[in-house]
């Protein structure tokens, strides 16, 4: 008959039938998620501003016209064409005739020199730094990004799988049984996180089917989902309980569980996935210094050819309505 069943969790429906030792390890359950990538490279003209300055610069941009409309005496000739390029530091060829005009041109041109250099700056350290996408750190971002996580069996959420709390909820819901095939070949696509275990001693419990390969654009979370207390499981009321909880006791004064972990994961673990775990949050530190290429402008470019887009659509638009008045007239 089969007295102890080592390498379990605390859980709750084993303790009712079963007898549990003292702990012998903690051990807290994470993730590697897909590591944040770069920002595309079209959203770099946008990145120095954040989303309240540019809607501040269009609200600029707007009581501007007003204000020259009303001082040109409620004209509007040209008035967001100057507007616009008073912003972005263009001269004007002239001052206006009254003090009214010459007072909103001065401004506006001050404005506009310190927004441009302003721009100027932070386009050059986006250029400079580069920009990640938000990265999966927390269950909550986990969440927020409905990623799948999974393992080759539902004994990872045994221990959370009775919690009335809605964001666990959340995150069981997400949780996937697959094999390890399927999971080696879905660590390469960036639309699954990976379950690992963090132990005492800074090694992982990492399944086969995590590669080094796949590690590289993986990333271990910051926030661990979970942690639980590793015991041996015994039959009721068995008399090798005491003697085992007196073992694990002074395992733990001699400090021979951290020492054998060490030994056990040099060992039988593979030590290249191993250190791509614990360097993984290290690997925007070191970032690789290259020539400025087109992939680095290419927003710019999206941009002008957009404005060249909308200039001769709307050419031809003028032209044509005003061939339809010439025709009529």
């Amino acid at each position: 008959m089969l007295e102890l069943v080592p390498a379990m969790y605390s859980w709750y429906d084993e303790y009712v039938v079963l007898d549990f030792s003292t702990p012998y390890i903690r051990t807290a359950v994470t993730c590697v998620a897909p590591s944040p990538r770069i920002l595309a490279s079209w959203e770099m003209p946008l990145l120095p501003f954040t989303l309240y300055m540019w809607l501040a610069l269009l609200f600029t941009l707007i009581y501007a016209s007003i204000a020259l409309t009303i001082a040109q005496g409620c004209s509007s000739d040209r008035v967001l064409l100057t507007t616009f390029g008073m912003m972005i530091t263009q001269t004007q060829y002239s001052a206006g005739s009254t003090w009214r005009i010459r007072s909103i041109t001065g401004w506006l041109l001050i404005s506009g020199l310190v927004l441009d250099n302003a721009y100027g700056g932070g386009l050059a350290s986006v250029f400079t730094v580069p920009k990640y996408e938000p990265s999966v750190d927390t269950v909550q971002d986990l969440v927020d990004r409905q990623l799948e996580w999974g393992a080759t069996h539902d004994a990872w959420i045994f221990s959370i799988s009775h919690s009335q709390e809605p964001l666990v909820k959340q995150l069981i819901s997400l949780f996937r049984v697959k094999p390890a095939a399927e999971l080696r070949q879905k660590s390469l696509t960036r639309n699954i996180a990976l379950s690992i275990e963090r132990l005492p001693a800074g090694y992982f419990a990492v399944g086969d089917y995590i590669t080094k390969e796949a590690m590289l654009d993986l990333t271990v979370m910051q926030e661990d989902f979970y942690y639980e207390q590793c015991v041996a499981m015994l039959r009721k009321s068995s008399p090798y309980t005491k003697k085992l909880n007196q073992l694990v006791g002074r395992l733990h004064e001699s400090g021979l569980m951290i020492a054998w972990e060490t030994q056990v994961s040099l060992k039988y673990l593979n030590f290249e996935v191993q250190l791509e775990v614990r360097l993984s949050r290290s690997k925007r530190d070191i970032e690789i210094v290259e020539q400025l290429s087109l992939r680095h402008v290419v927003g710019v470019f999206i941009i002008y050819v957009t404005g060249v887009i909308l200039s001769i659509l709307i050419c031809i638009m003028e032209i044509l309505v005003k061939r339809k008045q010439t025709i009529q007239e």
